[in-house]
């Protein structure tokens, strides 16, 4: 993803990817939603923070940089 900061299609692509990569863990029976976060640098955290607010079921959300003018993400 290095260089797609500043594409919002690609900050999407991101979002669903990582709602999918939820939905896959907490299908496993060893893991709970109380169990899964997400940590993000960047459009990482970007997209954490979207994921978050479009329901996906994680229990922690830690964005660094996320909104933070340097990451031109928006």
């Amino acid at each position: 993803m290095a260089g797609d900061t500043g594409d919002p299609a690609a900050v999407g692509r991101a979002v669903e990817d990582l709602a999918g990569a939820v939905d896959h863990l907490v299908g496993l029976p060893e893991v709970t939603s109380a169990t899964v976060g997400a940590i993000g640098f960047c459009m990482g955290g970007q997209a954490a923070l979207e994921a978050t607010r479009d329901g996906a079921d994680l229990a922690a959300v830690v964005p660094g940089r996320a909104l933070d003018d340097d990451c031109s993400i928006l």
